[in-house]
């Protein structure tokens, strides 16, 4: 028991590193395991997809400023949210979204239930000059802003990376 604590706390700490490389081992896998030679041969987007793989490790890092996990939540939600839509692809993100909320809001809720053991495991003390309370909610947003973001970015890449597999393979009736 005291193992799976240990381990939930240090991935709540570090979860937007361990989320990317997951997405990218796997999202590479799938796509040179499952992609047909032509999609390779022809994937005029790959530039695409590795600089979108860079935009989505840059979004990942975590930063110590609040502020700017709150504009980076909203940015990087919203950005998705309209490139979603002009592809009429909406209900895929309320999917993603509310798939990633639901498992922020689960984290959020155990880094603040167990804020000394989330903390021990981040070796991460900023905003010394607050206040506990303040500081435990400052760290609970952060964790659920960033694990937010992180999984709404690499799970739209990991779905991007999936789909380009597949999508030369399936042949309509």
């Amino acid at each position: 028991m005291r193992f799976q604590s240990a381990f939930l706390s240090w991935l709540i700490a570090n979860f937007e590193q361990a989320l990317f490389w997951i997405c990218t081992i796997v999202g590479v896998l799938f796509l040179f395991l499952f992609a047909s030679d032509s999609l390779i041969i022809h994937l005029q987007n790959l530039n695409f997809t590795l600089g979108f793989g860079i935009g989505v490790f840059i979004v990942a890092i975590p930063t110590k400023s609040g502020i700017f996990n709150t504009i980076k939540y909203f940015v990087v939600v919203g950005s998705i949210f309209l490139i979603l839509l002009g592809q009429e692809k909406v209900f895929w993100f309320w999917v993603v979204f509310s798939f990633a909320s639901a498992i922020s809001g689960y984290m959020a809720y155990y880094a603040y239930v167990n804020i000394d053991d989330v903390l021990s495991r981040r070796m991460l003390y900023r905003n010394s000059s607050a206040s506990l309370f303040e500081y435990t909610w400052k760290y609970v947003w952060d964790r659920f802003s960033n694990i937010s973001v992180s999984i709404i970015t690499c799970v739209t890449w990991l779905i991007y990376l999936l789909g380009a597999s597949f999508l030369e393979n399936y042949k309509p009736i």
